[in-house]
Order: structure tokens, then sequence, then C-alpha cells
């Protein structure tokens, strides 16, 4: 087995109320019941930040983060990603890849 490469997880920003009815919409988390952003982060194993996403509205699922981020193309096939749903969407990536 490969080791390690990286670590996925987003980070989960509280903004302001936005004033804009779509935007409001838009940021709303029903996880979270307030207006946010998401990041996708990405660290080595050792804590080294190598990739952050840009803000991404609340509303978005973090699958469409990733698949949006354009970072699964930074990866190379075998790679070992650690992360919750992740992982279920990385081995699918690359079944069809």
């Amino acid at each position: 087995m490969q080791p390690l490469q990286n670590i996925w997880f987003s980070l989960i920003f509280q903004i302001q109320k936005p004033y804009n009815m779509k935007k409001q919409s838009n940021t709303w988390s029903e996880y979270k019941k307030r207006n946010t952003v998401k990041v996708l982060i990405v660290c080595l194993p050792n804590g080294m930040l190598v990739y952050a996403s840009k803000p991404y509205e609340g509303s978005i699922s973090d699958r469409q983060i990733i698949i949006d981020s354009g970072f699964l193309e930074m990866l190379d096939e075998g790679d070992v990603v650690l992360g919750n749903i992740f992982l279920i969407i990385i081995a699918t990536y690359f079944v069809h890849w």
C-alpha cells in the first residue's frame, strides 16, 4: 500500500447575512443554520498546507467543491488521500478516469 499523500477537509466560515436575496439563499447552510462559505483545504501528513480553494457559497455540496476546484486533476492515479466523504468520490473518479 502506498503512503498517505494528502489529507482533505472543508472549512466552513460563518458570514454576515448578505443583502441580496439570491446570495442569502446560496450561502445558507441547512447544516449550520446560518449563512456560510466553504473552502477545500488539502494538507500533507506533516501538516503543511498544499492547496486552498476559492471560497464557495455555503449551500454547495462538498462533492461539488471537489469537482469544481480542479484539485482532482492534480492527483495521480494511485494517490492515497485521507478524508471523510472524499474517499468515495476519489475512488469513483479514478475508476471512471
